[in-house]
């Protein structure tokens, strides 16, 4: 394909290629890295949205030349760099209740770049304050759950009895709550890392009420402990009227060139994010504002955001629902936005045009992932289901497909 010049100009889209296909199982909800030995990776589930839902990975060790999938023991779970040379996978959406306010999630470390990662440890201490913990049983009554054997051991470890022999009555002595650290952090000067989560807090008004945290960890993704809380804002629809529930829940973070750290966080499907602002590494945020594009004079709707600072000091944030979308602040600041792109808009013209899909016969779940694969070029992957591409091939279950953009 030729460059297609973004809204603004100031990047380009050089072409889109599809990663991996499946015509049975799932791909769906990918993420990419570069860790720090130069490999590039996507994390995808691979089992439908649920509880205890089971990740892999796409990895590619020249730079997106080839690619070959695996996995890793804990089986699910964002990956997080905890140091210059160390990357961590932590199981974050399953904290085991301790007692009091404290948790416990497993992890897998990598020490060498994560070329390799060692077997799960088990018991990573979380401390977080305000979280309100839930039983096994209440879990499967709220979502869809897929609980699993391999859980044994850790459900063993941190003091819980295992799923079976017992179940269901088990189910009632497993008890969770609070969340670990996301993929969305940053490692500060002095070799701290500060990472976003959410987690299920107390009701209000009646409703079931989500807040987000930061986390900080001093001792490389060893332990992790909630220092802030998001300030929430009747403003914000939340997600009441689809899941009966309000507060923010997915945050995206990047450092900015003064230091100060930058949000962007969802407030509901369909509804304008909302960004903070902290000058104390994350102990204090102000108070939450909608994200607005100067070019289009629109809030900027959506969930998931991922937002990274790029090299040249800029910061651009992919989201989606409605569509697959990337915003860029050139002055790095956060305070001017600009649409760029909806990459799911091209989808469906290349599509239309090539005697592929029609719009209407496929979908997104529109989770995107977004990095900066080297300066300058960035990299923003997503998922289509259902998805033909054109009359010469075949339809597939679910595709995880890979942008290229370069900034101009």
């Amino acid at each position: 394909m030729n460059p297609i010049p973004t809204a603004t100009g100031g990047l380009t889209l050089d072409r889109i290629e599809t990663l991996d296909q499946a015509r049975f199982g799932h791909r769906q909800f990918p993420q990419i890295y570069v860790l720090p030995c130069g490999d590039w990776m996507v994390i995808f589930c691979w089992t439908d949205d649920a509880a205890f839902a089971k990740c892999g990975y796409l990895r590619s060790r020249d730079q997106g030349g080839t690619w070959e999938t695996d996995g890793w023991a804990t089986e699910s779970g964002p990956l997080v760099q905890v140091d210059a040379n160390s990357v961590a996978f932590f199981d974050s959406f399953y904290a085991l209740h301790k007692g009091g306010d404290e948790y416990a999630i497993q992890a897998c470390f990598s020490h060498d770049g994560g070329r390799t990662f060692g077997p799960p440890e088990l018991s990573i201490p979380l401390h977080v304050p305000g979280a309100q913990t839930y039983t096994l049983a209440e879990m499967m009554t709220g979502y869809f759950a897929l609980p699993c054997y391999p859980w044994n051991n850790f459900f063993k470890a941190n003091g819980h009895p295992p799923i079976v022999p017992g179940w269901p009555d088990t189910a009632k002595k497993i008890v969770f709550g609070a969340g670990g650290p996301t993929s969305q952090s940053v490692r500060l000067a002095d070799g701290r890392v500060i990472a976003t989560t959410y987690c299920k807090g107390n009701k209000r008004g009646g409703a079931d009420y989500w807040y987000a945290s930061i986390l900080e960890s001093t001792d490389k993704g060893r332990s992790w402990k909630q220092i802030s809380t998001l300030p929430w804002d009747d403003q914000f629809a939340g997600e009441q009227a689809m899941f009966g529930q309000h507060g923010f829940t997915e945050v995206a973070l990047a450092q900015l060139t003064n230091g100060d750290l930058l949000t962007v966080i969802r407030a509901g499907s369909n509804q304008p994010m909302a960004q903070c602002r902290s000058s104390d590494a994350g102990r204090s945020w102000t108070r939450p504002v909608p994200v607005r594009l100067e070019n289009t004079g629109e809030p900027a709707k959506g969930v998931m955001p991922v937002m990274h600072r790029l090299s040249d000091g800029s910061v651009a944030c992919v989201y989606g629902r409605p569509g697959i979308r990337l915003m860029r602040d050139p002055t790095g600041t956060g305070e001017h936005w600009q649409h760029e792109i909806d990459l799911g808009a091209i989808e469906r013209e290349r599509a239309s045009a090539a005697g592929g899909s029609l719009p209407g016969d496929y979908y997104s779940t529109e989770n995107v992932g977004f990095t900066e694969l080297s300066p300058g070029h960035l990299g923003v992957v997503y998922d289509l289901v259902g998805w033909q591409e054109s009359s010469r091939k075949p339809w597939v279950r679910q595709s995880i497909r890979l942008a290229h953009l370069s900034v101009v």
